[in-house]
């Protein structure tokens, strides 16, 4: 976690009444990735009279304390390796508070003035839903043995290790400790780095305004991102105690009560006719990929009497290493384990360990892009109700005030958030 200042008192923003309706003429925006997220600054065009706004948030030396902080695990470059080809499951990463870089110049060499971020946020690390859990405990009980005597430190029957990710049902799909202590780092992170917006701006009306899918682990996120960017300590309590986002988009299609950052499995036949294909095309790789990943498998794992490792069961138990690894914190100042099913191919050594999990990961890149991104012509769809509020956005930022008055005084959030499974929205873009 970072120390912050106390400059800003991390009063909860209010809803604005409108944030719709201003004007400035020039911007300038790039994308910014950072491990589930983009971040879209958008910047305007300098004057030589405008002041220049300084920050005690920028002049203040971030540091870390001794609690836990998931985002910077030391681990070593082959954990880095392995766990980078988790697909949607892969852990968030930070060294440190990554700067702003330098921004833009104009014909005159002045600096642009960031006027504005749009940061588009996965959910944090969740447990396997229900369906994904089933899987999971339909290839546990093929195997014969674990990969490694080992499990979070503790050494465990085959047996007992299938009644500890039973345990898992009655959470299936929501945060895991460790989800809900990244998403505070999160707002703790968008705190600092974008404090100048929130200083200047802070007596001007609503500095941050957050939008979520209404599905529990994304509101979930959203209010302990939200904390983080309050300042306040993290724990762990009633959900309903949560800071609420300023709007939440109840679960189902982008047509439908015009969610915007939709999380849908369809968006009507002409996609559902192209998510087929794409379905054969993941089937087709993921057949290609288990012929060689399963003899190695079934050496190691063994297989029971009359059962049989497919495909779909290396993919089930290749996603324990992910799972195993970001949910078992009982206490904020345990480090997570590194879990035993990350190293079951080690014994192939380093090149072909690698390869077999830079395919696993492919197979993620094959399905998304072909199912639900652009390897699916009708998937942009689900995104542009998304983009419209972004085009909106760039014209409310750039609209909040004019070249003439040289200053930035009338109303209108900052930091816009908007926090989804981004399977339509972020998949298209």
């Amino acid at each position: 976690m970072m120390e912050q200042p106390s400059s800003y008192d991390g009063a909860r923003p209010g809803r604005p009444a409108s944030y719709m309706g201003f004007t400035r003429r020039r911007y300038f925006f790039c994308l910014v990735f950072l491990t589930s997220i983009v971040a879209l600054l958008y910047y305007r065009s300098p004057l030589s009279t405008l002041p220049r706004q300084t920050s005690a948030y920028g002049q203040t030396e971030q540091k870390e304390d001794s609690e836990f902080s998931p985002l910077r695990i030391p681990w070593t470059p082959r954990q880095r390796s392995i766990l980078a080809c988790q697909g949607p499951y892969t852990p968030s990463f930070l060294n440190s508070t990554p700067p702003l870089a330098a921004p833009p110049e104009d014909a005159q060499g002045r600096p642009y003035d960031l006027i504005g971020v749009v940061i588009l946020q996965r959910h944090t690390a969740r447990y396997p839903t229900t369906k994904a859990l089933a899987k999971i405990l339909h290839a546990l009980n093929k195997i014969e043995r674990l990969p490694s005597v080992a499990s979070g430190g503790q050494t465990r029957s085959l047996e007992d290790y299938v009644k500890f990710v039973e345990s898992w049902k009655s959470r299936a799909g929501e945060l895991t400790d460790e989800g809900r202590k990244i998403a505070h780092e999160f707002g703790l992170l968008y705190r600092a780095r974008y404090a100048g917006l929130l200083d200047a701006h802070a007596e001007d009306g609503p500095a941050v305004f957050v939008r979520s899918s209404g599905s529990g682990r994304v509101v979930e996120t959203a209010g302990y991102l939200i904390n983080g960017m309050m300042n306040r300590t993290f724990h762990i309590g009633n959900k309903g105690d949560l800071p609420k986002p300023d709007v939440v988009f109840p679960a189902g299609k982008p047509a439908e009560g015009r969610n915007p950052i939709g999380e849908s499995e369809s968006i009507g036949p002409e996609y559902d006719h192209y998510a087929a294909i794409g379905s054969q095309t993941s089937r087709s790789y993921l057949h290609t990929w288990a012929s060689s990943v399963l003899p190695h498998l079934r050496r190691i794992l063994g297989e029971k009497p009359g059962e049989t490792l497919q495909g779909v069961d290396a993919l089930a138990l290749m996603s324990l290493c992910a799972f195993e690894t970001q949910q078992p914190i009982t206490g904020l100042g345990m480090a997570v384990p590194w879990s035993s099913w990350c190293d079951t191919y080690r014994s192939l050594g380093d090149e072909r360990e690698l390869a077999i999990w830079e395919g696993y990961a492919k197979w993620y890149d094959v399905t998304k892009w072909h199912i639900r991104g652009p390897g699916n012509p009708a998937a942009a769809k689900g995104g542009l109700p998304w983009v419209g509020d972004l085009d909106q956005r760039v014209k409310d930022l750039g609209s909040a005030s004019n070249d003439k008055d040289e200053t930035l005084s009338n109303p209108g959030p900052r930091v816009y958030i908007d926090v989804g499974h981004l399977h339509c929205s972020w998949d298209s873009l």
